[in-house]
């Protein structure tokens, strides 16, 4: 049984590294192995609040990773892991995708903005200037 604990503590820890909430992954493990079950019973076995069970098997719904059928009551089902796995790496990469295009973005304003455009602590002060002249007149 210590084995078993080890194990799944394993694959908590590999599904937060994976952008999961430690309570998501609770929900999403315990749909994975148990099968379809509703937010009541999901709430009762992990002994999670209850609002906040709704909210996490909307977001897990949201990102692809949990269906729910449409019965009454409604019950949840978490997609094989190898399926999840490839969803929150394709989410990333579509992340990493948008970061690119932002920054090549970012790079073309950045060098459309002149410097005299931007105020400075050396444009607000007055200056002044002493000129001094030759000492031909003593």
């Amino acid at each position: 049984m210590y084995e078993y604990k080890l194990n799944l503590q394993k694959v908590t820890e590999q599904l937060l590294k994976f952008g999961l909430t430690s309570n998501q992954a609770k929900i999403y493990i315990y749909l994975g192995k148990y099968g379809p079950r509703s937010a009541p019973e999901v709430f009762k076995a992990l002994q999670l609040p209850r609002t906040e069970t709704y909210f996490i098997l909307n977001v897990l719904e949201s990102r692809g990773i949990v269906t729910a059928e449409l019965s009454s009551p409604t019950k949840y089902s978490a997609l094989p892991l190898d399926q999840t796995l490839s969803t929150l790496v394709n989410t990333e990469k579509e992340k990493l995708d948008t970061l690119e295009q932002q920054k090549k973005d970012l790079i073309e304003l950045w060098d459309k903005v002149p410097s005299y455009v931007i105020e400075t602590n050396e444009t607000k002060t007055e200056k002044m200037q002493t000129i001094q002249g030759n000492d031909a007149y003593t």
